[in-house]
């Protein structure tokens, strides 16, 4: 089995990954030099704890029926992604520029248009209500500069308890350890609808270990605890930030 003696709960307990998001700010309220506009709406980045929180406020925005709330989801989640790195450290101009590309596009290459994302995030949407997580991942993939690792965030967010990131800290992790070689596959961009396929196809592989690791630590009764000491089960994506720390 994959990572047979890795140590779960001291690793998960160990996760420090920055907590930022972005806040959707009111129409009403005066415009600012911090504020991001995209779509039609301004935001302004801001952090949240415990990383539980987090999770609930992409999780809501994600699985919304409102235009607003997904492009606001997916912006955020970006935003998030890239606001810091291996190191720790914080990096809020690169995480604007990265995520003001979903609607501005960037050099030599323009963006994609406002309602082609919102049907793809409904189709992403619709492939995780039928547990199809290779099917949501290669949707989620059409989404102009995503690519795996961001793709798999956003169905991380979306469906926490059955799914986990996949981004290059995983893919190296899960490729440095042989016993976990039926889980590897390279998180590289790739027009290949093959490649890309292979992509979904170990992306699902790797979330399903994650929820069987989840419950398997579950059964035995063990806890993660957030940043403010309070004890939580175990979901799929608990499972991968474990590896995210453990094997940085």
């Amino acid at each position: 089995m994959c990572a047979k003696e890795f140590d779960y709960v001291a690793a998960r307990n160990q996760y420090a990954y920055p907590a930022w998001r972005l806040e959707r700010v009111a129409a009403s309220e005066p415009k600012n030099p911090e504020h991001l506009e995209a779509w039609g709406m301004r935001f302004l980045p801001g952090l949240l704890c415990p990383s539980l929180a987090l999770d609930k406020f992409h999780n809501k925005l994600l699985n919304s029926h409102s235009d607003q709330d997904l492009l606001h989801g997916l912006i955020s989640v970006v935003y998030w992604g890239y606001v810091s790195g291996r190191d720790g450290v914080s990096r809020q101009g690169r995480a604007k520029g990265k995520a003001m590309q979903l609607c501005r596009g960037r050099k030599n290459s323009i963006p994609q248009p406002r309602e082609e994302i919102l049907k793809l995030l409904r189709s992403v949407q619709q492939s995780v209500r039928e547990d199809d997580l290779s099917q949501a991942l290669l949707s989620a993939m059409q989404i102009k500069f995503l690519g795996m690792s961001f793709a798999s965030k956003v169905i991380a967010f979306m469906t926490p308890e059955k799914a986990g990131v996949y981004d290059s800290v995983i893919s190296e992790c899960l490729q440095s350890r042989a016993e976990c070689s039926d889980l590897y596959v390279s998180t590289n961009y790739t027009r290949s609808k093959a490649r890309r396929l292979h992509q979904a196809e170990t992306y699902a592989r790797w979330c399903a270990f994650c929820c069987h690791q989840a419950q398997d630590l579950n059964h035995q009764g063990l806890n993660w605890h957030d940043w403010d000491g309070k004890p939580h089960r175990w979901r799929a994506i608990d499972v991968e930030r474990a590896f995210f720390t453990g094997c940085k």
